[in-house]
């Protein structure tokens, strides 16, 4: 999507919807016993009408609303990711073309000519925390920054492109890693160039299992690992998919 943005010369704008949840009605019917900052109410039943968080379905609610939010501004999912929202748009100059929503829980990122013109619009039925509303400067993620590529030729206008590094990311990995071995005395190599140690044959590898909570943190590393390749590091593939 950064890419179809940059080709196209449409400009990006994120935003966090604040409290994302209780701005959905739950489907579930719960109760709870009010407290002392009820004031005179306080011990009386009182009905959950909202998807608060920590109800075993207020993902899916919330899911549900914005989608409705969404059909009703004119956009519709695309069939290639039911999380990525599309609708045509016109440019001042006459052209044609699809302006991109793409939401993930509460973070949602505009592409379009006027994407601030969308959160705008979107404002009406969700509230977005104010100061996460602007050109993302991390993504999911990924460190995200505009750069701009000049190709020598005057009459070809220089290109705004978008820039995405995953640096951060695999140096948070490392340390909750290092913070994970350290429980049992262990460390990682000082001196490493993939996630595989070198000579590692996984297919002859008779090691005993690992129990079912060690299983778990190890799928988790795959999915971080994962992660790390889908943020640019795409020279990982081959080890993590023989490891995963």
């Amino acid at each position: 999507m950064f890419t179809i943005a940059a080709l196209n010369y449409l400009d990006l704008v994120g935003a966090d919807v604040q409290n994302a949840y209780i701005n959905a009605p739950t489907k579930e019917k719960v109760y709870t016993t009010t407290g002392l900052e009820f004031g005179s109410n306080a011990g009386r039943s009182a009905i959950i009408v909202r998807a608060l968080y920590g109800l075993k379905s207020s993902g899916a609610r919330w899911h549900d609303h914005l989608a409705s939010i969404l059909r009703n501004e004119g956009f519709q999912s695309s069939l290639a990711d039911p999380d990525i929202w599309m609708r045509k748009a016109t440019k001042p100059s006459g052209l044609v073309h699809w302006e991109y929503l793409l939401a993930y829980v509460d973070d949602i990122l505009v592409i379009s000519h006027q994407p601030k013109a969308v959160i705008d619009s979107l404002s009406r039925h969700v509230t977005f925390k104010p100061d996460s509303i602007g050109p993302p400067k991390n993504y999911l993620g990924t460190d995200v920054s505009q750069s701009t590529i000049h190709d020598g030729n005057g009459d070809t206008p220089a290109k705004h492109v978008w820039c995405m590094s995953a640096t951060k990311y695999v140096k948070r990995a490392i340390k909750e890693v290092e913070r994970e071995l350290a429980l049992e005395n262990a460390y990682l190599p000082k001196r490493v160039e993939t996630p595989m140690s070198s000579g590692y044959r996984p297919e002859l590898d008779f090691s005993l299992e690992l129990d079912s909570s060690k299983v778990n943190y190890y799928q988790g590393l795959i999915g971080v690992l994962s992660w790390i390749i889908e943020l640019g590091r795409i020279d990982l593939i081959v080890p993590v998919s023989l490891l995963s």
